[in-house]
């Protein structure tokens, strides 16, 4: 089975992930920020969508025991300072926005919105990418 295969299966449950980390770390902070700081949007929209992929490939080991994929925390801490130097910001300035849109949830919920389509349009491109090479090899 094509590596792609095992991408595409992680891709869609992705955005379901980082929805379950954005929760957990709206529900851990709990108070409002007095700070008004947050990352824009669209740069909001790419940090998510990058930490999704993040959590997904870390998500690809393969567990002995159970045959099923376990994260790898030490590659998923590497693939968020990644990430953090990308948009050269800090661990405090995106937990910081994460909790400035759990009060602005109309905007948050239009971002999750873009990372469902721009998940679907990645998944997508890959099916054809994959179809494409199988179409090769016959």
């Amino acid at each position: 089975m094509p590596q792609n295969t095992t991408i595409l299966n992680r891709i869609a449950p992705t955005v379901w992930g980082c929805l379950a980390v954005v929760y957990f770390l709206l529900a851990t902070g709990g108070c409002k920020s007095k700070d008004e700081y947050h990352i824009a949007p669209a740069i909001m929209e790419n940090i998510l969508f990058d930490v999704s992929l993040a959590e997904s490939y870390a998500g690809m080991t393969q567990n002995e025991v159970y045959g099923g994929g376990i994260k790898n925390m030490d590659s998923l801490a590497r693939y968020y300072a990644t990430i953090l130097a990308k948009y050269s910001i800090t661990k405090e300035q995106y937990i910081t926005s994460i909790r400035w849109y759990e009060n602005h949830p109309a905007l948050l919920d239009t971002i999750y919105t873009h990372l469902t389509d721009r998940s679907t349009l990645l998944q997508s491109q890959l099916y054809k990418e994959r179809d494409a090479q199988n179409a090769e090899k016959k």
